[in-house]
């Protein structure tokens, strides 16, 4: 499997992230445009992005009841994007009607699992009687049941989803080429996840090294 990257603006402002289009559109095709450069920017990012014909994941991740969900992607369906996610906690039949609407307008759903951010003491002081994984199992089962295309889920899911799930496409945030991030609690090297998942996203990996160029080419070199 060729694991395809994408890179995350999750800036604040429309200069810093044309710059950061500029030094990165060679080797980045999909572009993740997350609540930071959203609600800063609005629908003007997305317009920058499909100028240069780049693929879309608009990472809104929303969660509410489902008929504020199944309108809010209704209204997003105007935006033309590739792929929009949903938190899976918000339940099964908000789940539903955004993977239903998705499917009406040929937009790939995405279902965010447990975050990146969270481990299994986070779980259980949000009084979950369960561990991070086993409630990505439990997410898992819904999201295929109620039609959602992919996930986004950490690297030590990945094996499950792929296993049990195998239609399922994939999306690996928290990825580093170099030292953890700090609030990143479950995180990966690209090297363990290159080949294995369909997308990864790659954000301060890329905007914090101390040297861009040589952390671009270090992606390529281990997604080639």
């Amino acid at each position: 499997m060729k694991t395809l990257p994408i890179f995350a603006l999750d800036f604040q402002n429309a200069d810093e992230i044309k710059d950061w289009i500029s030094r990165t559109e060679k080797v980045f095709n999909w572009y993740k445009v997350g609540m930071e450069a959203y609600y800063n920017l609005g629908p003007g990012i997305i317009h920058i992005l499909k100028e240069k014909g780049k693929n879309i994941f608009l990472d809104l991740k929303l969660h509410d009841i489902p008929h504020t969900v199944e309108r809010a992607s209704k209204a997003l369906m105007k935006l033309k994007v590739e792929m929009i996610s949903i938190h899976l906690s918000s339940g099964k039949e908000a789940c539903q009607r955004f993977a239903d609407t998705l499917k009406n307008y040929r937009v790939t759903s995405l279902g965010i699992t447990v975050l990146t951010s969270l481990n299994d003491v986070d779980m259980q002081i949000l009084g979950f009687n369960n561990t991070s994984t086993g409630i990505v199992e439990k997410q898992l089962m819904m999201a295929e049941e109620t039609g959602i295309d992919g996930v986004v889920c950490s690297y030590l899911e990945l094996e499950m989803v792929k296993k049990q799930y195998p239609q399922l496409i994939t999306v690996v945030p928290g990825i580093t080429l170099e030292e953890r991030m700090d609030d990143q609690k479950r995180i990966a090297h690209l090297k363990e996840v290159a080949g294995k998942s369909k997308f990864v996203v790659l954000g301060r990996a890329i905007s914090q090294a101390s040297d861009v160029e040589e952390a671009l080419s270090k992606m390529v070199e281990i997604l080639r």
